[in-house]
């Protein structure tokens, strides 16, 4: 192309440059990218601003998204098409918006696949019940960052975390304050794990013997009742543990 580019822009996927021909006439043309990436046509640093520009500015395809998705974030081609091909048509067509969504989510705690999982589940229940689109919930991307967070870090437990965002949507709040508000927080004092577990094995005795007789299975029944004893604060890392310990 031996005709001077004197400016470019992206569009619906493509590239479109503006060009000039040696008798001064302006057209416009949409070309591939390896076409006007030609050394000899940038000679000065307008033109390469704005070229690199217009290529900083392209948004990732969706065969790019998916690749990345899953190689970093370990979703599978289903979830990540969930994240990609995600449209609310509430007030027009917003394509894109779950993208920006999940990756500012993933920005705040670095767990994509625990991002996707409340993602796809929870909020886009919470969406579809309100008719709203992502970008006009009050339940924002650094909320369910901040709450896969709490989980990660042993805060609160993946069933209190489900009740914590029942919350977060009737008092429009962040995790640490409806944990706060509403006493979440998980236990690990070894006093107050002791008497749940010694009210448990008291009230079922029955179930206390299949177990020291080798029923193994029966151990989640007990972490069951210690769970709603606790109202699902007790820390299962701690509790276990323990619980062995009494059973012996």
């Amino acid at each position: 192309m031996s005709d001077k580019i004197i400016s470019g822009h992206h569009r619906g996927g493509k590239y479109w440059i503006v060009a000039q021909k040696e008798d001064g006439a302006k057209y416009s043309k949409m070309v591939k990218l390896d076409e006007i990436y030609d050394i000899s046509i940038f000679n000065g640093p307008e033109a390469t601003g704005w070229f690199s520009d217009m290529v900083a500015s392209t948004p990732e395809l969706p065969a790019e998204l998916r690749e990345r998705y899953q190689k970093e974030y370990g979703l599978n081609e289903y979830e990540s098409n969930v994240i990609i091909e995600y449209v609310y048509k509430g007030n027009g067509l917003t394509a894109g918006v779950l993208v920006r969504y999940f990756e500012d989510a993933v920005e705040y705690c670095g767990e994509g696949k625990a991002c996707f999982n409340w993602i796809s589940g929870q909020l886009l229940g919470f969406l579809n019940d309100k008719d709203i689109s992502p970008e006009e919930s009050y339940i924002t991307p650094q909320m369910i960052g901040e709450l896969v967070n709490c989980i990660k870090f042993d805060i609160i437990t993946n069933n209190t975390a489900k009740k914590v965002f029942e919350k977060m949507i009737s008092d429009k709040l962040p995790p640490h304050k409806i944990i706060d508000k509403y006493n979440m927080i998980q236990k690990a004092d070894a006093g107050e794990l002791e008497g749940w577990v010694d009210a448990v094995i008291k009230d079922n005795p029955k179930v206390v013997e299949q177990y020291r007789e080798g029923k193994q299975s029966v151990m989640g029944f007990f972490v069951g009742q210690i769970m709603k004893l606790s109202k699902g604060t007790a820390n299962p890392k701690t509790l276990t543990p323990l619980l062995k310990e009494k059973l012996k």
